[in-house]
């Protein structure tokens, strides 16, 4: 089958090299097509095998992307991570939603996720700097950040942003308070979380 592509893909450039808009084009450059390929022996590798987190796979045809839905090449595993919320948050609801989180890293991705220590930060965007320099230490895996809906997120996402990357180096993540309270596509969006969560850490995404 991928012989007969490439034969037609000659013809179709055999095709084009004659015409006369082609032809004047390969002039200028001192070019030209031959009508039948050059035919080359070659070798057959053996299928590449791939390792993921659910077991050795098989590439075919090039590719094991229909393998990665439910599983990653390299799971993380974190064992010592920030979770960091406004005081206006409903517990309920972000605690739910980081327990499903860690359900379905753990059982779709194989990424294992230890309880993360949860801090609150105050109404003043300059609060959670004082959070988090309290909070982060050399050990810390990550950090994430639970955003209000509030107009001021935008300056505590600029803050956090800055401290994390100048201050207190340590890989980030950030989550806005109308993505934990969306019911419907929920699991894409965690799905989507863990996996830009991985990739942080030098997996694939």
């Amino acid at each position: 089958e991928r012989w007969g592509q490439t034969q037609r893909a000659a013809a179709e450039l055999v095709r084009l090299a004659e015409g006369e808009d082609g032809g004047a084009v390969l002039g200028q450059w001192g070019l030209e097509i031959a009508r039948e390929p050059m035919a080359l022996e070659t070798q057959e590798l053996p299928t590449p095998m791939v390792q993921l987190a659910m077991g050795v796979v098989s590439v075919e045809d090039g590719s094991f992307e229909r393998h990665m839905r439910s599983t990653v090449v390299c799971p993380r595993h974190f064992s010592n991570w920030l979770f960091v919320y406004p005081e206006s948050a409903v517990i309920d609801v972000w605690a739910m939603w980081l327990r499903s989180l860690r359900d379905l890293a753990t059982v779709a991705y194989g990424v294992e996720m230890a309880q993360p220590r949860c801090v609150s930060y105050g109404f003043q965007s300059s609060d959670v700097e004082e959070v988090l320099r309290q909070n982060v230490e050399p050990e810390t895996q990550l950090v994430m950040v639970l955003l209000s809906s509030d107009p001021s997120s935008d300056e505590v996402y600029r803050r956090a942003k800055r401290l994390l990357c100048l201050d207190l180096p340590c890989v980030s993540q950030m989550v806005r308070e109308e993505t934990i309270q969306q019911k419907e596509g929920i699991a894409g969006l965690i799905s989507r979380v863990v996996l830009q969560m991985n990739a942080k850490f030098c997996g694939p995404l």
